[in-house]
């Protein structure tokens, strides 16, 4: 498995551009200096993340930002490189190709199918498979919701078991994928909002969410006429 001091900041460095839309490479060094320097970063990533904007890239320019941040890092840290494709070979064209520039590992996101809808689980294994076996570089399972699949837990843990997936990266839409399950807990009212009329105060007031306030009352259907101004 790859060197990286623990706990540590794994940075995505944003990719700025030119008013043309070209990479603009001198501010990128600039703020790869940045990060490596002054907030001591013990990994970056090359156009890994969405924010990094590599889905605005053909292949070749995306290959560019890739070549050109591992020499602006000029091995400082460890450089993760993103491969995430809807193409099981592009992705696998891209690990050899960080692989050649000396990259430590390699970012994939769990893709959506690229004929439309969520994938399988046979498909995710055979996908990460497919990849593993021709990249000799530890992979790091990337799941983020939206751009990518809606992985259950189940197959995030089966994902996580083959032998190329070394770390996971967590882009949750939802806090219920890493936060104890509460649901058999038994909700307890706050005593300051145990009174519809005063929730509906606070939450006109903007001190509380107004679904916040709501969890905390008895008769809702009197607090959402209350914060209507309806009265009681």
């Amino acid at each position: 498995m790859m060197h990286v001091e623990k706990p540590g900041l794994i940075v995505a460095p944003l990719t700025p551009f030119t008013a043309d839309l070209d990479v603009d490479e001198g501010a990128l060094r600039r703020e790869i200096d940045y990060v490596v320097r002054d907030c001591r970063a013990t990994m970056v990533v090359a156009a890994g993340v969405e924010t990094q904007e590599y889905t605005y890239l053909s292949l070749e320019q995306r290959k560019a930002l890739i070549r050109h941040t591992i020499a602006c890092v000029d091995g400082r840290v460890p450089v993760m490189v993103g491969i995430s494709h809807p193409s099981f070979r592009t992705a696998i064209e891209l690990a050899h190709f960080a692989e050649s520039l000396g990259a430590a590992a390699v970012q994939l996101l769990a893709p959506l199918r690229p004929f439309a809808g969520p994938p399988t689980h046979a498909d995710l294994i055979a996908y990460f498979e497919a990849i593993g076996r021709e990249s000799k570089l530890p992979i790091t399972l990337y799941l983020n919701p939206g751009p990518g699949a809606d992985v259950s837990i189940a197959d995030t843990i089966a994902l996580a078991k083959l032998p190329s997936v070394e770390l996971i990266k967590e882009s949750p839409r939802s806090r219920a994928r890493v936060t104890p399950d509460r649901r058999d807990r038994p909700r307890r009212p706050c005593p300051l909002l145990h009174d519809h009329a005063n929730a509906a105060r606070h939450a006109r007031a903007g001190r509380l969410r107004c679904d916040h306030a709501a969890a905390g009352v008895r008769d809702r259907a009197a607090y959402h006429r209350c914060l209507r101004g309806q009265g009681p």
